[in-house]
């Protein structure tokens, strides 16, 4: 039952990767991917305050290797990983724990023990 199969790779040559071709396609903050133009994506853009065609803007992004690195951190430990990391917006929190200080009192104490009552 040792079978080899090996699938063509079409379009890596062209910089094809995982579709054929111009796509278009909607990807929210949260990481969920939508074709465009249907009822899903017209609800979250109108859940975002849609106003009218005018005020969506259309961006082309470049994403390398530091920003595919950056978008796996900060899809573990934000809500708005593309914001954060295509859009250069500066998280409220740092990941550093430099600034974190937490102080943890913790007593023990026993049931019946004379000194503790």
């Amino acid at each position: 039952m040792d079978t080899e199969t090996t699938l063509p790779v079409s379009g890596a040559e062209d910089g094809e990767v995982f579709v054929k071709g111009p796509a278009r396609f909607i990807i929210s903050d949260d990481l969920q991917v939508m074709p465009p133009f249907t009822s899903t994506s017209f609800s979250l853009v109108k859940n975002l305050g849609f106003t009218g065609w005018n005020s969506i803007e259309e961006l082309t992004v470049n994403v390398g290797v530091d920003e595919v690195l950056k978008l796996l951190v900060c899809s573990l430990v934000s809500k708005m990983p593309l914001t954060e990391t295509l859009l250069k917006h500066e998280p409220l929190l740092e990941l550093s724990n430099e600034n974190v200080d937490q102080e943890i009192d913790v007593e023990s104490r026993m049931l019946g023990d004379a000194t503790n009552e």
